[in-house]
């Protein structure tokens, strides 16, 4: 997320942090600007036969409870942020604009901050509950840059210094994101319920706090694309692919993104935007009512152990203005692989053995 923040970080070291769970972990549920829980009406007939068609912005979202009377939070699941933080009631410049300032957390109303309440909802069919001392979240003053405007803050999943696994010292977490279009929710398992499953990959280590694998190519209808290595490990080699829940669109380093971007283009029949985004191939399709997926190419991303098919539906998105567009963007020496591209994918993190377990299935058996 490419937001720039004054945090005011809130230290009761006298204070509990409560989750309450159940056997199968928290509920994560897409939450869009027309404030509609799923994407039903954007699709067409068929599922699988139509690319995935977007007039919105996207992201997976939990609820939590903060203070004591407890007050909920709707908050964005990102694992490429290690800050938990939400609006303060006194923020000046904030997502929610000229809210009343009760609509963000205040601390002089929460019995005087003796007991913070942290509440993730979860299944009915039972619940147990574990209680943290002295949790530290962030309340945000003043916040520049774009986020959806029903959202409270974000609930940082990264591993730095002071975020919420290494405050609870979790050890193990997985999810596998539901489809956008799908009307179930997604599970986010913590701990012992977290599921290890598929290829087994080594966490390239990231000082950030970022979930990282080492990407090693791309191909493009079965094209090996002549791309080096070293380009994926950032500017000083020793970076990796970011796993990142927070982001709306993947990213590549401009030499990759080129290279991606020519063969797409040799391929695909359709002209170039009349409004072309310097970050970003977009085709003009007026007139197309549908976009079969049968003329999208395929991809597959490759790590050392794992070839990862993209699915069509979601290598491009239909936007607002009608254009047809790749859902991965150019960044200077960047590589992280957002949301379109990790739907269906069962991701488990194992922080004890430093391991990134990934597996293509359909995240409706989870």
């Amino acid at each position: 997320m490419n937001l720039l923040m004054v945090l005011g970080l809130f230290s009761f070291w006298g204070a509990q942090l409560v989750i309450v769970t159940t056997g199968l972990g928290a509920e994560v549920f897409v939450l869009s600007l027309s404030n509609q829980h799923n994407f039903t009406n954007g699709l067409t007939d068929s599922a699988d036969t139509y690319i995935f068609q977007s007039s919105t912005w996207y992201a997976y979202y939990i609820k939590i409870k903060l203070g004591n009377p407890p007050k909920t939070f709707t908050l964005l699941l990102d694992t490429g942020s290690s800050i938990t933080w939400v609006e303060h009631a006194d923020c000046i410049e904030c997502i929610n604009g000229d809210a009343p300032p009760w609509t963000g957390y205040d601390e002089a109303v929460s019995s005087t901050s003796e007991i913070v309440y942290y509440t993730l909802y979860m299944d009915d069919d039972g619940t147990r509950t574990d209680v943290f001392e002295g949790f530290i979240f962030g309340g945000s003053l003043k916040i520049r840059g774009k986020l959806e405007e029903h959202t409270n803050g974000i609930f940082g999943l990264g591993n730095a210094t002071g975020s919420f696994i290494s405050q609870i010292g979790l050890q193990s977490l997985s999810f596998c994101l539901q489809p956008l279009d799908s009307s179930q929710r997604t599970k986010l398992l913590l701990g012992d319920e977290a599921r290890m499953i598929g290829k087994s990959l080594p966490m390239v280590k990231d000082p950030n706090g970022h979930y990282a694998v080492r990407l090693i190519g791309i191909s493009v209808d079965d094209d090996y694309l002549d791309i080096e290595e070293r380009i994926f490990t950032g500017v000083d080699g020793t970076g990796g692919a970011i796993l990142d829940t927070g982001a709306a669109l993947s990213v590549l380093p401009k030499r990759a993104y080129g290279i991606v971007v020519d063969k797409l283009t040799s391929i695909m029949d359709f002209p170039l935007s009349s409004m072309p985004k310097s970050d970003r191939l977009c085709f003009n399709i007026t007139g197309e009512a549908e976009i079969n997926v049968s003329i999208i190419p395929s991809m597959m991303l490759h790590f050392e152990r794992l070839n990862l098919p993209i699915s069509r539906r979601y290598l491009f998105a239909r936007t607002r203005d009608g254009d047809l567009c790749l859902n991965i963007r150019q960044y200077r020496h960047m590589t992280l692989i957002g949301i379109p591209f990790l739907q269906n994918i069962n991701i488990g993190i194992d922080l004890d053995r430093n391991r990134i377990f990934m597996q293509p299935l359909s995240c409706t058996r989870i």
